[in-house]
């Protein structure tokens, strides 16, 4: 159920997989009804908040994987999922939807045999550009690349290919992709041995012509880790000298590395569930942090990508406290879909899941020296 910032219900959806906020609206899919109650696929639907109309977009049998990476980009939105047994390395089929929101329709634009949706996304003007990695363990050399589709032209072009030894570990692999400005970095691992791995981040312009590279293997608590700095990461943003990354283990990071030296604006005990607001466009002027499942508050933090000033505003649920921030997207005009849950940690009574969806502007971010996050009391 879907309220707004008056607590008036404004909508409802049913959704699994995936959900992603574009303006004015989301886009989602759906188990696909089948009369042998088998799963046999997804359906993928749009929603407006305007006219409460649900549109049906397209079907994909044989899905059997996808992430949470998407880009909204002139109307159009990119995902990349995979068809087909995700174990079969030979015949499973990695593809890149594409959702034409002006006449409601999907189709693909990159398909490849034996791909995984591991690939990272973003949107710049009229062209998107998206990692892919052949991770057969049959291959003795794992390739990745960096490829660039041109939404005007519809053609894709290799623009670099980096090579990994498997059998040796040695070699680098790309992590992530962010963008600011007309500025394009890439969060590289670095193996020179199985224990002398580093972290990087390389910076190219528009037309990827190398810029800078710098090195920010510190940003991890344990930089001597190894399988610390070589972990998948789910988010990475890179602007002026601020830098933001998550991921899939332990490790969180906000703050600076300038000058060879990484500061984290976060303590410790402030990573824990610590996220950043999905973007599914690129919004150069702000980002947007939380906590997840905070049971002190529910506070956002609004980070100005060029000054590194903050503001802070709590929003909480106007008639049941206990709610806590589980998930929250933004779209281009400002509009926050804020994703609320709560399960007691001692009885394991859950309230059924709502989301809230309303304008950054009716939040209070007061300006504040830090994020100071409270230590948690259960």
């Amino acid at each position: 159920t879907i309220y707004n910032s008056q607590n008036e219900r404004i909508g409802e959806i049913e959704y699994f997989y995936n959900i992603v906020q574009t303006d004015g609206g989301l886009v989602y899919s759906k188990i696909h009804n089948s009369p042998t109650n088998t799963f046999s696929g997804l359906d993928f639907y749009r929603y407006s908040f305007e006219t409460k109309e649900e549109i049906h977009l397209g079907y994909l049998k044989d899905w059997s994987m996808g992430t949470q990476e998407a880009v909204y980009l002139n109307n159009h939105l990119y995902i990349m999922v995979e068809e087909g047994d995700y174990m079969d390395e030979e015949n499973r089929i990695l593809k890149l939807l594409d959702f034409n929101l002006d006449n409601n329709t999907m189709s693909y634009v990159f398909s490849e045999k034996g791909g995984l949706p591991f690939g990272q996304m973003i949107g710049v003007g009229n062209r998107l550009f998206f990692t892919n990695s052949d991770l057969r363990k049959s291959e003795k050399i794992s390739k990745g690349y960096v490829y660039e589709y041109n939404q005007d032209t519809k053609e894709i072009k290799e623009l670099l290919f980096l090579g990994f030894d498997n059998e040796n570990n040695i070699g680098d692999a790309v992590r992530q992709i962010a963008v600011y400005g007309d500025e394009i970095s890439l969060l590289i691992v670095q193996m020179n041995t199985e224990n002398d791995v580093k972290l990087r981040v390389d910076t190219y312009d528009a037309n990827m012509n190398f810029i800078r590279s710098v090195d920010v293997s510190d940003i991890t608590k344990d930089a001597s880790n190894a399988d610390e700095i070589r972990q998948l990461v789910i988010h990475f943003e890179f602007f002026n000298d601020y830098l933001y990354y998550e991921n899939r283990s332990i490790t969180s990071f906000l703050g600076t590395v300038a000058d060879g030296t990484a500061k984290n604006f976060l303590s410790d005990s402030q990573t824990d569930n610590f996220r950043m607001a999905r973007d599914a466009a690129n919004q150069d002027g702000s980002k947007l942090f939380y906590r997840i499942l905070d049971y002190n508050d529910n506070a956002l933090y609004r980070m100005d990508t060029a000054t590194g000033e903050i503001g802070r505003a709590v929003f909480n649920c106007p008639d049941e406290p206990r709610y806590q921030l589980k998930l929250v997207s933004r779209d281009t005009n400002g509009n926050l879909l804020i994703h609320m849950g709560y399960k007691d940690p001692n009885t394991s009574e859950e309230l059924p899941p709502r989301a809230y969806y309303l304008n950054q502007s009716e939040l209070d971010f007061t300006p504040v020296e830090s994020i100071d996050i409270p230590e948690r009391e259960y």
